[in-house]
C-alpha cells in the first residue's frame, strides 16, 4: 500500500473513533445540561459575537457603496470656463440637501450673539 493511502485510511479510522467517543460522552450528559449549555452558548454568541459580525458586514458593505459613489462621474471634479474647480453634480446635490443644517451650524451662534447684544444694548422703553 502506498504511504498516501495509509494516511487516508488512518485518518478515516481516527475520524470514526473520534465520532464514537463524542457520541459516548454525549450519552452521559443529562438533557437539561445540554439545554443549558446550548442556551448559554447561543446567548453569548448573540450578545458578543453577532453584533460584531453584523458591524463588520455593514462597514464593508457601506465602504464599498461609498467608494463606488465617490469614484462615479457624479463626484468627478468639474471646472468652469476659467479653469476653476466647481462643485460636481454629487457635491452640489449634497450641499443642496444639507444647506439648511450647514447654514444654521455655521451662522447660528453668530446670529444668536448679535440678537443677544441687541437685546442688551437697546432701550425698549
Amino acid at each position: 500500500m502506498a504511504a498516501g493511502m495509509d494516511l487516508v485510511i488512518s485518518k478515516n479510522i481516527s475520524d470514526k473513533i473520534k465520532t464514537q467517543i463524542q457520541q459516548s460522552v454525549l450519552d452521559f450528559v443529562p438533557s437539561e445540561k445540554w439545554d443549558e449549555l446550548i442556551k448559554t452558548t447561543s446567548d453569548q454568541f448573540v450578545k458578543d459575537d453577532l453584533p460584531e459580525m453584523i458591524t463588520d458586514v455593514l462597514r464593508d458593505k457601506y465602504k464599498e457603496i461609498i467608494q463606488q459613489a465617490l469614484l462615479s462621474p457624479k463626484f468627478t471634479t468639474q471646472f468652469d470656463r476659467h479653469g476653476d474647480a466647481i462643485a460636481s453634480e454629487g457635491i452640489a446635490k449634497i450641499l443642496e440637501l444639507a444647506a439648511p443644517q450647514m447654514f444654521s451650524a455655521i451662522f447660528g451662534g453668530i446670529v444668536q450673539q448679535m440678537v443677544e447684544q441687541l437685546r442688551c444694548n437697546t432701550n425698549w422703553g
